[in-house]
């Protein structure tokens, strides 16, 4: 079993967050999984920072044009107070599925390569952040999360979370950079201050406008992002690499 000390100390000898970014793949690689995803939040509001994968870009593509983030558990586990969660891929069966949109994720999962994953929340770098570590492999979970697993995975993603950084250029194939509609400067604007914490009146004395219009400028940056709720427009502005909190 790989070390606590052993890891720190390969991801202290890394350069900058590229070579980190690296050595997590060679690590995660080394105890059977296939990829990573890293969530940056602030640990008060939920408000997400940043988000980087290292899926592979065609599931992403999918992911995003499906909309799966308004039914992607791990999403849902954020705003939970539970440290972990576990999805087994093609283990919903269709007449006890809470949505068809999340029956669809669960099993799509399996044909992208991705049978297990394990989420885990962590401290991040920063004070008041946290980071959910998300691993994922094409091994079952009784083997990927077996219980002689369990503890290296949990060393490993706290490592992560401490060593991880943002991702330098968020239209990367390793960043969700797919695009839609264009977003006007106002709805950028917007967007980047609700990701920052800010609440609309707030929002609204800043940029020297009434509250109405910024909840217009929200609506539509919601509509064209295709989004339901502004929660989920702010995930798909920064999983877009469109706003950089």
């Amino acid at each position: 079993m790989l070390r606590l000390e052993d890891l720190i100390d390969s991801f202290s000898g890394a350069k900058n967050h590229e070579d980190c970014w690296d050595q997590a793949r060679r690590s995660i690689s080394q105890v059977g999984g296939n990829a990573i995803n890293v969530v940056s939040y602030d640990l008060l509001t939920k408000n997400i920072h940043w988000v980087r994968s290292s899926m592979n870009h065609s599931w992403l593509n999918d992911y995003t044009a499906q909309n799966f983030a308004s039914s992607d558990p791990f999403v849902q586990f954020l705003d939970t107070p539970n440290s972990e969660s576990v999805v087994a891929a093609g283990s919903i069966e269709r007449k006890v599925a809470p949505s068809l949109d999340e029956y669809e994720l669960n099993h799509q999962l399996i044909d992208a390569g991705y049978h297990s994953l394990v989420a885990m929340k962590v401290l991040g770098s920063r004070p008041n952040e946290g980071r959910m570590i998300v691993l994922s492999s094409d091994q079952k979970i009784e083997e990927f999360y077996g219980s002689e697993k369990q503890l290296l995975l949990r060393r490993l993603a706290s490592v992560m979370g401490m060593f991880l950084g943002a991702p330098q250029d968020n239209s990367s194939l390793n960043s969700l950079g797919l695009r839609s509609e264009h977003l006007t400067p106002r709805e950028l604007e917007v967007l980047t201050l609700l990701a920052d914490g800010k609440r609309n009146d707030a929002i609204a004395h800043k940029m020297g406008i009434a509250e109405v219009t910024i909840r217009k400028h929200l609506l539509s940056a919601r509509k064209k992002l295709g989004a339901v709720t502004r929660e989920e427009a702010l995930v798909k502005a920064i999983l877009q690499g469109r706003i950089q909190p």
